[in-house]
């Protein structure tokens, strides 16, 4: 990759906003999004976001909470009286169990292996990245 579409990929990461992109998604379904919630996962984890939110998105349900917690998608929801509850809790389940395996910087599949005694949270390539920019590639880069 050259230092060109490095700095494309570096910019259009800066530029990602999950509380748009969440607004976005969900604005001809049945689904509500607050204004006054921030959600909080990285670029990588759109697809599995998009596909949860099509999976849901004939449900009256508030999503309330989204965010990267210990490198895991967390989306906590408010069902509305929904009887098909269980199925909304299933694809919050799918999509933490896909964001495990997802790169969330990339996308791509990670790989967990051990850097310096720590578990890496990314794919190689972002984990070799992240350690040339002074990172771990784990979860302590958010603090």
């Amino acid at each position: 990759m050259s230092a060109l579409s490095n700095n494309e990929t570096l910019s259009s990461e800066q530029a990602f906003d999950p509380c748009n992109y969440m607004r976005s998604l969900c604005e001809n379904t049945k689904i509500t999004i607050p204004t006054y919630i921030d959600y909080e996962f990285e670029a990588g984890w759109k697809e599995i976001i998009q596909d949860f939110v099509h999976e849901v998105k004939d449900y009256s349900i508030v999503i309330v909470h989204v965010t990267d917690c210990y490198s895991q998608l967390d989306i906590t929801f408010e069902a509305m009286g929904e009887p098909e509850e269980l199925h909304v809790w299933r694809a919050v389940e799918n999509s933490r169990r896909r964001s495990h395996s997802t790169c969330p910087a990339c996308g791509k599949p990670k790989t967990n292996r051990s850097i310096k005694g720590k578990m890496s949270l990314l794919c190689k390539d972002c984990s070799e990245n992240s350690t040339k920019n002074g990172k771990t590639g784990t979860w302590l880069d958010k603090f």
